[in-house]
């Protein structure tokens, strides 16, 4: 079980659930995806920064951690001034598939997969498939709104 996390597509924020002035539960793992994908991750040296950014954020907790494969959160951010084209529809998936797999390795799922589409105007989708030990798959969708600039 894992406490409750919601996510707003619109705002783009998260917040923990309560139900009756108490932290509502989830059997399923879609908090901890919603975590996964929607969490900084800290920027690489080599990662290029969106317009007017400095910091290369970064989950807090993963200053705790010895193991960088161990890292929190997705590098979506980074996309968030990128023009709408097919090189960033790509990036997004492949950054969502990172930011998953510590799914497989902890045994949360056999496997994972990620479609990422663009679905209007500065909308790209994101449709993650989680197929777990029990051999049950488990299907997931979000919105995500870009700033995006319009393809050239």
């Amino acid at each position: 079980m894992d406490i409750r996390v919601t996510f707003d597509d619109v705002t783009l924020t998260g917040d923990l659930a309560v139900v009756a002035g108490l932290l509502a539960l989830e059997p399923g793992p879609k908090s901890s995806i919603i975590i996964s994908l929607f969490s900084d991750a800290r920027a690489g040296a080599a990662d290029e920064l969106p317009d007017d950014e400095t910091s290369r954020r970064g989950y807090w907790a993963d200053a705790l951690s010895d193991d960088p494969e161990e890292s929190t959160g997705s590098l979506l951010w980074l996309l968030q001034r990128e023009k709408q084209t097919e090189k960033t529809r790509l990036r997004a998936k492949a950054y969502a598939e990172r930011s998953l797999q510590w799914m497989i390795r902890d045994g949360v799922a056999r496997a994972i997969t990620v479609v990422a589409e663009w679905i209007g105007q500065g909308r790209l989708g994101l449709g993650i498939a989680v197929s777990r030990p029990d051999g049950t798959t488990e299907r997931y969708r979000f919105e995500q709104i870009w700033q995006a600039a319009e393809a050239e």
